[in-house]
């Protein structure tokens, strides 16, 4: 007879013993035992909750319970454990067991078959899928929760950002673990803080030092940015920072540089010419043409323009309703693109302003707008006057 817990607060059936009646309640369990605990616990959707259960059985069955998942979930760690193992040696990772002698010529030891890349590892996991299919993969899962549970809370206590988790080196930190099997002990806070953290320095430097030596091939290569606000208008403060990068970059391989048009930098490039008699100083193409629409911007009939084209997508745009019904008459076209520079945005909204012509005539002369709510407000007329302008146009082209 089972020593379930339960059977003391149940009735058993003489016919069959899987058919249990409840002692508080009197309802008929004919789900066997499990059920039977389902029953006075509550909260399991197969089995209606004893409402006359004393709190102190249903304390004992919660209790009862715990204590046989967690001596299954140790049975599925040992259980998946060993067979991750054979896993791993019939994918082929590892060495041979010849090959880690300890002791006599007659005592041979097999250690741990593990694959020295943890990258080809992860990648031959997505590759293998049919090959990992195995008898034991309901246990695995189970063990795999269990796992990522754990891993979930140290993500929580430590504060990581969860897109952590989509990072290469985490899931290679993830296999590297899972080869080394049980009892891997934890890197120190000293590991991480001085070894590793060298180690990790060093491999970067001789990286850069395959990038360094690549750099005579290769045009445009990022090295560092500084913030220069304070000294951004001081030529003779600016050069030393040049002079910096261009020596660590190493002045074979640096052609040009490039600055905008201001006055402190036109300064700052010839006197590093004088410096550097190998580098030459180019203004920024895009500055040039800012400063070029900056000019044009300042004729009298294009400053009308652009400033009557300010105040008609200031109004559209501040009210819902009328961006809408622009939105659906331009079929969802907009009329303000924003630029880098101001000047720029300036005129390619004149340019979506001048496309849309038809369309903003149509909606502002359309019974939808005459009925609408802000046809009568000063600045709608404003709005209707310059679309309606044939002035405003001419000066738009």
């Amino acid at each position: 007879m089972s020593q379930d817990p339960a059977r003391k607060y149940a009735r058993a059936d003489p016919d069959t013993r899987y058919k249990l009646t409840c002692n508080f309640c009197d309802k008929v369990i004919a789900s066997g035992i499990r059920r039977l605990k389902e029953h006075f616990v509550g909260g399991f959707k197969n089995v209606t909750k004893c409402t006359k259960c004393p709190p102190h059985v249903r304390e004992e069955m919660i209790n009862y319970m715990k204590k046989k998942e967690d001596a299954k979930i140790l049975q599925v760690f040992t259980v998946a454990a060993s067979q991750s193992r054979q896993e791993f040696e019939d994918l082929g990772y590892g060495e041979d067991e010849e090959d880690n002698i300890i002791g006599s010529s007659s005592t041979k030891q097999k250690r741990p078959r593990v694959n020295p890349d943890r990258a080809k590892a992860v990648q031959a996991q997505k590759l293998s899928k049919e090959k990992q299919q195995t008898l034991n993969d309901a246990y695995k899962k189970d063990l795999r929760e269990l796992v990522c549970i754990n891993w979930a809370k140290w993500f929580y206590d430590a504060g990581i950002p969860f897109n952590a988790a989509q990072f290469d080196s985490f899931k290679i930190a993830i296999e590297s673990t899972g080869q080394f099997g049980p009892g891997m002990k934890p890197p120190s806070y000293h590991e991480l803080r001085v070894p590793l953290l060298n180690k990790e320095v060093n491999a970067m430097k001789d990286i850069l030092k395959n990038h360094r030596e690549e750099w005579a091939r290769f045009s445009l290569v990022f090295i560092k940015s500084a913030d220069v606000f304070d000294i951004v208008k001081d030529a003779n403060a600016l050069v030393p920072m040049f002079e910096v990068i261009v020596d660590y970059t190493g002045e074979q391989h640096v052609i040009q540089i490039v600055t905008d048009n201001a006055s402190n930098y036109k300064k700052v490039g010839l006197m590093l010419q004088v410096k550097k008699p190998n580098l030459f100083w180019t203004p920024c193409a895009a500055h040039c043409i800012d400063l070029m629409l900056e000019d044009v911007g300042k004729i009298p009939m294009v400053k009308e323009a652009i400033k009557k084209s300010i105040s008609l997508t200031g109004f559209i745009y501040s009210k819902t309703g009328v961006l809408n019904m622009m939105r659906k008459y331009t079929s969802q076209r907009e009329l303000l693109r924003p630029a880098t520079t101001r000047f720029a945005t300036s005129f390619i909204t004149l340019r979506s302003i001048h496309n849309e012509r038809q369309n903003l005539i149509k909606m502002f002369t359309s019974d939808e707008w005459r009925n609408s709510q802000w046809y009568k407000e000063i600045p709608s007329k404003n709005a209707t006057t310059t679309v309606l302008n044939d002035n405003y146009w001419r000066h738009v082209v």
